[in-house]
């Protein structure tokens, strides 16, 4: 079982505490599999393994025939592996029976439809309230510089829409997800932006 999860027959006569971190991940996973366990809970699996370790714990969780339910933030992995997607949003639980790709066009093609909607619906607000009353000089200067806030959010949201497309097409490329490090540094620019998106989206809603 050691020699197949690619522990050689030098490291299985080593101490644990001299084996490396994904020395480590693959003897857990022949302790759980000799365990014949049924249902593994992970946290951040492929944290500190080198790509070789990774391709063999996929490969690995693959072939389990139980259930897995596990955190990551390696986009890459979760498209591999999940068959099903849970959310915890606003202190809510969804759950969606789909993959990671599949999840994320639903999300955003629903976050734009609710866009488009209170859009039209404050535009038309405003069109009547705009027909109904006098507009001053103030009025419409107020209005100028409401329209190149709108427009300079605009731009911004979509130089950062793309600047995370981008992000995570990289965190995908096998030779990002061998380097624990810029793996990090790249995930962690995406939350960033991710979290930039998510004030962007509040302040263009009220803009319009």
């Amino acid at each position: 079982m050691l020699a197949q999860a690619k522990l050689s027959a030098e490291d299985i006569d080593k101490k644990v505490r001299s084996l490396s971190g994904g020395e480590r991940a693959k003897l857990a996973l022949v302790l759980l599999e000799a365990e014949k366990a049924n249902f593994l809970v992970l946290d951040e699996p492929t944290n500190h393994l080198d790509l070789q370790a990774r391709e063999a714990l996929e490969e690995a969780l693959k072939a389990f025939d139980g259930t897995l339910l596990f955190v990551s933030h390696d986009r890459y992995f979760i498209q591999n592996l999940a068959d099903k997607i849970i959310e915890i949003d606003a202190k809510k639980v969804n759950t969606f029976a789909e993959k990671y790709d599949e999840y994320t066009a639903a999300k955003k093609a629903a976050r734009e439809k609710e866009e488009l909607a209170a859009k039209a619906v404050k535009e038309e607000a405003r069109a009547q309230a705009g027909a109904a009353s006098y507009r001053s000089k103030a009025e419409r200067a107020q209005e100028a510089k409401k329209k190149q806030q709108i427009k300079q959010t605009e731009e911004k949201i979509s130089a950062f829409e793309a600047e995370a497309a981008a992000l995570t097409e990289e965190i995908a490329r096998p030779e990002v997800a061998a380097d624990y490090k810029l793996l990090t540094e790249k995930c962690a620019r995406l939350d960033a932006l991710h979290s930039e998106l998510d004030k962007l989206y509040e302040e263009y809603e009220k803009l319009i």
